[in-house]
């Protein structure tokens, strides 16, 4: 039975690697002779093709209702912006990668793209200027260097429908440095272009355009938010010091325990910047979102609640007033009452021991936003 099994295993398996059933990821090459030149190329395309399926989305979005769509150009204008600046690292380091080589042998290096083809051959250099070359040409250069231009012109005519259309680019920074966020775009460049060079000088230059960076960040301050510019000088600390951590590691493989304390720093200096995004995302969404803000505050009432049904269910007499409040109300009572003796009118006294009675209770009104007593003269006014 078990020689059967085996004779059966063995006639699935080589029907299976004679078929063609299975498609692997060499199988997809295109017109291309390599599969890796084939994805360089579909990278070349990605952008304009999704493009094109956003446009095709608000076409549709604006022929089911015109009314939710006011101003379909500047709708598509602000997303073509976002798809080109979130595809701009891929972009870079795909370009850049094509130019890349890895050494085989002692006297042998290839293309990193594809190890078949030979560095700096023919075929190589004809896939480089082909397709590599207009990646960085159009979409890693052209593209933002027309959005910088386009967002200047703006700033300067004070057009205020093309500021709106590049908010997405300037939220958050002063109006004299609307354009950090390109040299953000230049850094990232900088730092693909790195890839480029040998594994000690790669870490070197890429540890040198942070510090840059840094030094820029520390002396223009380009954010109107602090917690914003201490985020990026913490990310930019991060960066600087996975980078140190790694020329270290590099040069010390061998040292067990060393490597444990530099991936050790590598995980705390992270964290810590993670935290802190994570902190200012939740900020900003409680602050914008009106669904988040209403979950907050929903929870912070019922919370107050809570804390209002203890302290009546344990202490009854908590909110009631000392004997030195009592004494004063009376007095202040009293005062009243005798500038209203001369008119005798009930209502008047009546309200004169209001009056008094609730300038004594200035000191304890409740702010449900805190869950606590406050001197707000201004809740005081509100209540009553």
């Amino acid at each position: 039975m078990s020689l059967l099994l085996y004779k059966l295993s063995k006639i699935i398996n080589s029907t299976l690697s004679k078929s063609k059933l299975i498609c692997t990821d060499s199988d997809i090459k295109g017109p291309f002779n390599s599969n890796s030149v084939f994805k360089l190329f579909l990278m070349l395309l990605l952008p304009i093709a999704i493009c094109l399926i956003v446009l095709l989305i608000w076409l549709f979005v604006m022929i089911i209702n015109k009314n939710w769509v006011k101003d379909i150009k500047r709708n598509l204008t602000i997303s073509f912006i976002s798809i080109v600046f979130i595809l701009h690292p891929k972009l870079t380091e795909s370009s850049i990668n094509a130019f890349r080589c890895v050494k085989i042998d002692d006297h042998m290096y290839s293309a990193r793209i594809d190890t078949d083809i030979d560095c700096y051959s023919g075929t190589h250099l004809k896939w480089c200027f082909l397709i590599a070359v207009p990646i960085l040409a159009t979409w890693v250069i052209t593209l933002p260097i027309i959005g910088l231009v386009l967002l200047y012109r703006a700033r300067k005519s004070k057009n205020t429908k093309m500021l709106e259309t590049f908010l997405i680019l300037y939220q958050g920074l002063k109006d004299d440095i609307f354009y950090w966020e390109f040299v953000n775009t230049l850094r990232k460049i900088f730092i693909a272009i790195s890839f480029l060079f040998p594994i000690n000088y790669k870490i070197g230059f890429a540890i040198i355009v942070m510090i840059v960076s840094e030094r820029l960040e520390r002396r223009l301050k380009p954010y109107k938010s602090d917690e914003h510019t201490n985020a990026y000088l913490l990310s930019t600390t991060a960066g600087i010091t996975t980078l140190n951590a790694g020329y270290v590691y590099e040069q010390n493989e061998n040292i067990s325990h060393l490597n444990f304390l530099i991936l050790l720093v590598i995980i705390v200096i992270n964290t810590m910047f993670m935290l802190e995004w994570l902190y200012l995302c939740l900020k900003c969404f409680r602050q914008k979102s009106k669904i988040i803000g209403y979950a907050f505050s929903l929870v912070s009432k019922i919370l107050c609640k809570k804390v209002k049904k203890t302290e009546t269910e344990e202490e009854p007499e908590a909110i009631q007033q000392p004997k030195e409040q009592k004494k004063s109300r009376k007095k202040k009572i009293r005062k009243i009452r005798s500038k209203y003796k001369k008119k005798g009118s009930k209502m008047i006294r009546k309200k004169a021991t209001e009056q008094a009675y609730y300038t004594t209770q200035r000191d304890l009104v409740y702010n449900p936003g805190s869950c606590s007593l406050s001197n707000n003269r201004e809740n005081f006014s509100e209540t009553y």
